[in-house]
């Protein structure tokens, strides 16, 4: 049996080109990038009465980024199994918080009924916040920057539909170079599966990580045309400003454009921002375009008096060298 264990990770190591320690039989673990420390800078404008708000941002240690192959394995709904060595496969599956199972064991393995659909190899790279762009462009882009930096070939990545359906997704995929593969049954045969843990905790960044991710995702751009754009929130169900209208009038004096991103391509929204030396915006998605921005430029968030919690974007300002 060890014999035929070696021979599997073999087969590991030749289809992704790294070094992989064997776990259990049909589980393999390599490490993509090293635990790190990143330290900050406080926000250009910080007055001291706040400063007890981004104190605890200003160095942020975590583990590493690590990728686990999964061999022969079968996918029912939050139930992954592999039969092969008779057993389930746990704790794989990545999750924000808690991880709670919307419904018995006993429901999924009903979808043994249903057809499989069978993939050779494919990267399991979203969880259950990928849906967002946010998440999906700081969480989710910077795994497949790691992967691919580490010199692995497999470039399929297994997505559901309902991600497919989002026009970012498919974009950064295609700029990015990867190939993606929608999720379509209720039970899937994968010969192979590769999990990628994140890059850094949500809301946390690698710097040079993420501004190499910036770099592929922009364009050659033409001379730069400085544009200063408030982001409205404005047709969104939450966190929006009740006293909008009153605002217009003041950015317009300063130059600023008003601007909605409902119905924008990210092609097009990575040429609006390439372009912008000053964003200003509420917290929420609309800001995580700062990842375009150039180097340099001023990033305005309106946020809740006294959140100390909410610091994602003053992190991803620090990591880009925006101030």
């Amino acid at each position: 049996m060890a014999q035929g264990w070696s021979l599997e990770l073999t087969s590991v190591i030749e289809a992704v080109g790294r070094h992989w320690c064997l776990l259990r039989p049909g589980i393999y673990h390599t490490e993509l990038l090293t635990g790190h420390v990143e330290v900050r800078k406080p926000p250009s404008n910080l007055c001291q009465s706040d400063e007890a708000l981004f104190a605890h941002e200003f160095e942020r240690q975590w583990g590493p980024c690590e990728a686990v192959a999964l061999d022969h394995l079968t996918v029912l709904g939050e139930t992954w199994l592999q039969w092969r060595w008779y057993r389930i496969v746990d704790g794989y599956r990545p999750c924000h918080g808690p991880r709670r199972r919307k419904r018995g064991r006993l429901k999924d393995l009903a979808q043994l009924r249903h057809p499989a659909q069978r993939i050779d190899e494919a990267l399991w790279v979203h969880d259950d916040w990928s849906g967002n762009y946010f998440h999906w462009l700081t969480d989710v882009l910077p795994k497949l920057q790691a992967w691919q930096e580490s010199g692995a070939s497999c470039r399929t990545v297994l997505l559901p539909q309902a991600l497919l359906n989002r026009h970012y997704v498919r974009d950064s995929l295609q700029i990015l170079g990867f190939r993606p593969i929608a999720w379509t049954s209720l039970r899937l045969e994968i010969s192979r599966l590769i999990v990628i843990s994140t890059t850094a905790p949500t809301g946390n960044y690698r710097k040079h990580l993420l501004q190499r991710l910036q770099r592929r995702l922009l364009a050659p751009s033409s001379a730069p045309k400085m544009r200063k754009i408030y982001v409205s929130r404005g047709d969104a169900s939450k966190r929006f400003l009740l006293n909008e209208a009153d605002l217009i009038p003041l950015l317009q004096c300063h130059g600023i454009e008003f601007v909605t991103l409902q119905g924008l391509s990210l092609r097009e929204q990575i040429e609006m921002f390439s372009h912008c030396t000053l964003l200003v915006g509420l917290h929420g998605a609309g800001l995580a375009n700062m990842l375009y921005m150039p180097s340099g430029s001023d990033v305005v968030e309106i946020r809740r008096d006294q959140d100390c919690i909410g610091n994602c974007y003053f992190s991803m300002a620090s990591a880009l060298l925006i101030r």
